[in-house]
């Protein structure tokens, strides 16, 4: 073996992983807590073991040559392995130790129940502290500032790592108990007919739902009277007054069940043969993403319990009766 390779300790390797993935040696002596100096000795030392440049300097940040971009796969994958194993040799799961979450409100009762069953599993030894998800979040993962968040469809980050947890695969249309829609005929024209509060799952204001999208391919008027990221403000709306909501994902309707006040009906073949694109069945997945160092045996086991959870409450609604 090259023994040139004994130089290559775990800091190094970090050096190498996020000044490919940064570009900035600013940004890597910050976000592993460091200072420039030390960065660039790292660098240095790469250099030496490598026999080659690695990073080129120019003017927008340090660009990898063919040589970083061949080995990056395997220092990324070195990194993780040394993270994993100093994980196992810090942590003892009699210990307590915290974990930072984030979700949509809606989400916390389901991600409370997973996080108690994976704390029952890992002998009790962590706490959680739950945040509420924002448009920050994802950045916040990557910097360290939360251990988890759950989120839909979101974008690809070097330094974040995404668990698939499950999917959308029902719709429901929800509305005050004795609201009329619930005796008129499913369409989309007796669906605008009604005031719509709408929930905005990208947490953004510039995201349109997929009504909105519908009702303006078909030149038909859709009165919006709210929309928000709140799901028990639109729970609290719906129910005090003539407005409808069309809601996605079992998530949601666990929700809708807690108010004796709602009445909902599953839409789901209707919505998905009439308001959906033809490439959209799949429109919303849900995934856990961790940060890097988050503790490998906590994740799996977290994930694990989301999905089954996600399956459970799935299947349960496949066979309940409509509502």
């Amino acid at each position: 073996m090259n023994s040139k390779l004994n130089k290559l300790d775990y800091f190094t390797l970090s050096v190498f992983v996020e000044l490919y993935e940064q570009r900035s040696g600013i940004a890597v002596a910050r976000q592993l807590n460091s200072t420039q100096p030390k960065v660039s000795r790292a660098l240095t030392c790469l250099r030496e073991v490598f026999e080659d440049e690695l990073f080129i300097r120019q003017q927008y940040g340090m660009v990898p040559n063919q040589r970083a971009e061949f080995f990056y796969p395997m220092a990324k994958e070195l990194a993780r392995q040394y993270q994993q194993l100093s994980q196992a040799l810090a942590h003892d799961y009699t210990q307590r130790w915290e974990v930072n979450i984030a979700a949509q409100e809606h989400l916390f009762r389901i991600m409370v129940d997973c996080l108690n069953q994976t704390r029952t599993e890992l002998g009790n030894g962590f706490g959680y502290n739950l945040h509420p998800w924002t448009p920050d979040s994802h950045k916040q993962i990557s910097l360290g500032q939360l251990d988890y968040c759950i989120s839909i469809n979101p974008k690809h980050s070097d330094s974040v790592d995404q668990h698939h947890i499950g999917s959308v695969q029902n719709y429901f249309l929800v509305a005050r108990k004795g609201h009329p829609v619930f005796e008129q005929p499913l369409s989309l024209a007796n669906l605008l007919h009604h005031p719509m509060v709408l929930f905005n799952y990208a947490l953004s204001s510039l995201k349109h739902h997929r009504i909105e999208v519908a009702a303006q391919e078909l030149g038909s008027a859709i009165e919006v009277a709210m929309k928000t990221s709140s799901m028990s403000l639109l729970l609290e709306q719906v129910a005090r007054t003539d407005h409808i909501s069309i809601l996605a994902s079992v998530f949601a309707l666990e929700a809708v069940k807690e108010r004796s006040e709602l009445a909902y009906v599953n839409i789901t073949d209707y919505w998905r043969a009439q308001v959906l694109s033809p490439h959209s069945n799949n429109e919303f997945q849900f995934y856990l993403e961790s940060k890097g160092s988050a503790d490998s045996r906590l994740t799996e086991i977290f994930a694990r319990n989301l999905r089954d959870k996600i399956f459970t409450l799935q299947s349960k609604q496949d066979n309940e009766q409509p509502h």
